[in-house]
């Protein structure tokens, strides 16, 4: 009976043994589980966490940089209005030039008389001669011829500025047949111009020619005026237009030489940087 009993009593231990290695084998694994899936959210969280803050840079980035665009905008807008009322002034004050031009001149914007007495002006530009306003109803070269010289430059002039170039280019050569006249280098100038315009107007070589030929008897003829530069090189771009790509080059060069501190040199160097590269 005895011997049942430690029988037992053994049999007993041995199971409370082997529950207990179960209890803390199944402890082991459910700390495994644990700690592995703590490492997880751990991993996950710092992830996120770097997600989170490299969007947040993003967002950042993207605003600095509408901003930026919206400033931009804003001012580019500023530069457009500037720019408009610029154009507006500069409208005005060309209005007005003309209003006070064609007064002296005795004319309406539409070229009419105005009936009023013209008065003498002097003009000097990049497209128009030294000028003093015509009187109403000039005589033609052809029936001028042999009167007054000042009143044949004077038509001359007046078909310049109306841009008449055919008739220009007449009228400066019948104010270039009379001897001894005070702007035989200013009608010699206008008169090859013409001749240029025409050209251009045309697109024909002839007249290309022309000019040229006009533009050197000034060069030759009056050296010391102050329309040479002028002359050499609208000759020169003349040259250009028939594909004299050497004379013109030849023309410039003379240019830039002679007459350094000239509007027309300050242009011909731009021209020659094209063509020589």
């Amino acid at each position: 009976m005895r011997m049942k009993r430690v029988i037992s009593l053994a049999g007993v231990l041995g199971m409370g043994f082997l529950v207990s290695g179960c209890i803390t084998t199944g402890n082991d694994q459910l700390q495994g589980t644990v700690q592995y899936t703590y490492k997880v959210a751990r991993k996950l969280d710092t992830d996120l966490s770097a997600s989170v803050q490299q969007l947040r840079g993003t967002t950042t980035t993207l605003s600095q940089r509408l901003d930026d665009n919206a400033k931009n905008i804003q001012e580019l807008e500023d530069s457009i209005r500037a720019n408009q009322a610029a154009l507006d002034k500069m409208k005005g004050q060309l209005d007005e030039l003309t209003r006070v031009l064609y007064a002296k001149m005795g004319l309406t914007n539409t070229g009419a008389s105005t009936g009023a007495p013209p008065s003498n002006i002097m003009i000097e530009s990049a497209s128009a001669a030294p000028m003093s306003a015509p009187p109403a109803g000039i005589a033609t070269p052809e029936t001028a011829v042999g009167g007054d010289p000042a009143a044949v430059y004077e038509a001359a002039q007046r078909s310049y500025i109306q841009q008449d170039y055919q008739n220009a280019a007449q009228q400066y050569d019948a104010y270039l047949r009379f001897p001894n006249t005070d702007h035989a280098d200013y009608a010699q100038y206008w008169k090859a111009e013409s001749y240029y315009q025409l050209a251009k107007k045309n697109q024909d070589s002839n007249l290309y020619q022309q000019s040229i030929v006009e533009f050197e008897k000034l060069r030759n003829d009056h050296p010391n005026s102050s329309k040479v530069p002028g002359a050499l090189y609208d000759q020169a771009m003349a040259y250009l237009s028939l594909n004299q790509t050497e004379s013109a080059i030849k023309l410039f060069d003379t240019l830039v030489a002679k007459f350094p501190s000239d509007a027309n040199a300050e242009r011909a160097q731009s021209e020659l940087k094209k063509l020589k590269g």
